[in-house]
């Protein structure tokens, strides 16, 4: 069974922290996953019931799926990556708290001037021709270096000072990023000796490639040594939290093909905030016919 993400949750309504987390075990998951969403959230008052019930907290995401955050640690400017940092802080705190060593973050993006309009996918109008996609990804080669450079350094201080988690980095949404498999696998053969893995984000790349970036195979493939885990949302009606087969991710296919890598992986079901309950079982249902 997968976590059920902190998305979704953090805008249901229930009357209790219980009642959420009985609710998810109703609906089939053995676990939750945490992040900041659209409404605020006392993930805090979860840790007492988690005691009583069948459940544990998967991860907590340190930035919110539905929007980006100020800084970067891609960035020169110590400021920039200093605002990430204390936001990693925070999340580690509430970790302690849930009783996680996972903390989901997402790779850095990299600032071009002037910046592409429309390169986040969080965009509805998002659309590239792989000509403009490649102009992108040419631009940003100019700052690739230097970006992973900060970004290694960033990570190392982060992975030292707190030491008894374990980072787990993921694609971006937003094109201008360090989130190109090649980039990661530079970020995570870099800090091997680091706690640090893989999070697998399929509607991301699943987007990504229509534009002409790397299908699913060459990702898993390159990053396949550092994987830990995937989400499990779709690209389409609802951006890249659409509900598991109803957007562009062939899951019967990377279902086959991550059970060709792994026995078993955490994964994470992360749905839009206006998906109704009835859509999570459809949700789980498919993806059982998955493998996954």
């Amino acid at each position: 069974m997968a976590a059920l993400g902190g998305t979704w949750l953090s805008a249901q309504n229930t009357t209790s922290p219980r009642d959420l987390l009985v609710r998810c075990l109703e609906l089939g998951f053995d676990s939750v996953a945490v992040a900041p969403g659209i409404r605020p959230t006392s993930w805090t008052h979860l840790a007492p019931e988690l005691m009583d019930l069948p459940l544990h907290v998967q991860w907590v995401r340190v930035d919110p799926v539905l929007e980006h955050e100020p800084g970067t640690l891609a960035s020169a400017r110590e400021a920039d990556r200093q605002r990430v940092v204390d936001r990693v802080t925070v999340a580690a705190e509430l970790a302690r708290v849930l009783q996680t060593q996972d903390l989901v973050l997402e790779a850095p993006r990299v600032a071009l001037e002037p910046n592409p309009e429309h390169s986040d996918l969080l965009t509805p109008r998002t659309s590239f021709s792989p000509d403009a996609y490649e102009a992108l990804r040419a631009r940003l080669a100019q700052r690739r270096d230097a970006a992973l450079e900060h970004t290694c350094r960033a990570l190392f201080e982060l992975t030292q000072e707190l030491s008894e988690f374990r980072f787990l980095i993921t694609e971006s949404t937003d094109l201008c990023s360090l989130s190109h498999p090649d980039e990661l696998q530079v970020v995570f053969e870099d800090l091997r000796s680091q706690n640090i893995g893989y999070w697998h984000r399929p509607a991301v790349v699943a987007k990504r490639a229509e534009f002409g970036g790397p299908e699913h195979a060459q990702v898993l493939e390159t990053l396949s040594g550092f994987l830990v885990g995937s989400d499990l949302s779709d690209y389409g009606e609802f951006g890249v939290l659409s509900i598991p087969g109803t957007g562009c991710v062939d899951y019967h296919e990377l279902g086959t093909y991550i059970r060709g890598l792994r026995s078993r992986l955490p994964a994470v079901l992360d749905l839009d905030p206006s998906v109704e309950e009835s859509d999570v079982s459809q949700a789980l249902r498919y993806l059982e016919s998955c493998g996954l």
